[in-house]
């Protein structure tokens, strides 16, 4: 069985007890690059789809980018040369001052060049980066396919055994990120799979798509998260624990080293579902439902798996680990979509068929 929590975490619940009534069942995929089949749990791979059923596109409006290089304006290209063929003249003045300081040869080769450049300018040249609308319906990425086996701790609706995500790789302007949309099935009930994908016909960048990869669930618990800012201006409880415990938490944080955070023993890195989100409230609100439910993480995608460090294996795990000095071993499913890495994407409480919402960190 693999394990990384780390067993510094103990301290956690000797020292503050009452967190064990705020834990939250998680399960971390150590997604590591493969060829999983429909049959399997993966991060990027094949779906078990029912062929009678159409692959989802996003329909929102979306834009897409195009370059080209065109010709500076005749004005504007004179004034570009005009400034230039300033500089020029007053680095040769500088020259010409230093007298016999400077050789004869670079002297010349100088003035031969300010000579040719004030006879002959060049055409300016630049680049003119255009918004155009796409118009076609986009095809949804497949981002995680999870049989109910290999979640242990995770909730499924009743009667279903599999969850699939997929979200739309495209620009989306007003807020920008990945569309999301969850399906829950009763695998057995997939008896015709679709044989064939639809081929993604718009993605705006590569790593908005995840590289097929197996997964190698944990099942692990984490902690909410307080705030950390003790003593700054814009010091505020999150109010995720009772505001006494949350005030003792941060208290006893801001005397221990980074790497041995309260953060980094409560929240486990990398790719996982479930568990609780680390993002902050007051730039990324976290969402209720259409319905007026509160909203939780359903999944939570991360650039980076963070190897070494706290979170490594207790245990020789059953897939290869990684080098933590190798960026490719650090980043398995190439994905990076927000500035801080982290993206989460949260389910409805009451209801999970309902809309899905996202979050970038």
């Amino acid at each position: 069985m693999i394990s990384t929590t780390p067993s510094q975490r103990v301290m956690l619940l000797m020292r503050f007890p009452e967190l064990a009534d705020f834990a939250r069942s998680a399960a971390r995929l150590h997604p590591r690059p493969g060829s999983p089949t429909p049959y399997d749990s993966s991060v990027g791979g094949e779906l078990l789809w029912p062929a009678d059923e159409a692959r989802p596109r996003c329909t929102q409006p979306h834009t897409t980018q195009t370059v080209e290089v065109v010709p500076v304006a005749d004005d504007e290209a004179h004034r570009r040369h005009e400034e230039e063929m300033g500089h020029r003249r007053s680095s040769l003045l500088q020259l010409e001052a230093l007298g016999a300081q400077v050789p004869v040869a670079l002297l010349a080769s100088a003035r031969e060049s300010l000579a040719r450049a004030e006879a002959e300018p060049l055409a300016l040249m630049q680049r003119q980066v255009r918004s155009i609308s796409f118009e076609e319906p986009v095809v949804m990425a497949p981002v995680l396919q999870l049989f109910a086996k290999d979640a242990p701790g995770i909730d499924f609706p009743d009667g279903t055994d599999l969850l699939q995500i997929l979200w739309c790789p495209a620009w989306h302007a007003g807020r920008p990120g990945p569309r999301p949309a969850a399906f829950w099935r009763t695998a057995g009930d997939v008896t015709t799979p679709l044989q064939a994908a639809p081929v993604l016909n718009h993605v705006y960048k590569d790593n908005w798509v995840p590289r097929p990869c197996t997964v190698h669930p944990e099942e692990l618990v984490e902690y909410p998260p307080v705030c950390t800012l003790d003593g700054a201006p814009d010091a505020h409880l999150l109010g995720m624990l009772p505001a006494p415990l949350e005030a003792r938490i941060r208290s006893w944080d801001s005397g221990l080293p980074e790497d041995l955070s309260y953060a980094t023993l409560a929240h486990a890195p990398g790719w996982k579902v479930g568990g609780w989100e680390y993002s902050w409230p007051d730039t990324d609100p976290l969402t209720s439902c259409e319905c007026g439910a509160p909203m939780r993480p359903l999944l939570e995608t991360y650039s980076n798996e963070e190897l070494g460090g706290l979170w490594t294996p207790n245990s020789a795990p059953p897939f290869t680990w990684g080098d933590p000095g190798n960026w490719q071993d650090q980043q398995p499913t190439g994905v990076s979509i927000a500035r801080n890495g982290a993206t989460w994407i949260r389910v409805c409480t009451t209801e999970p068929r309902h809309p899905l919402d996202f979050g970038l960190f």
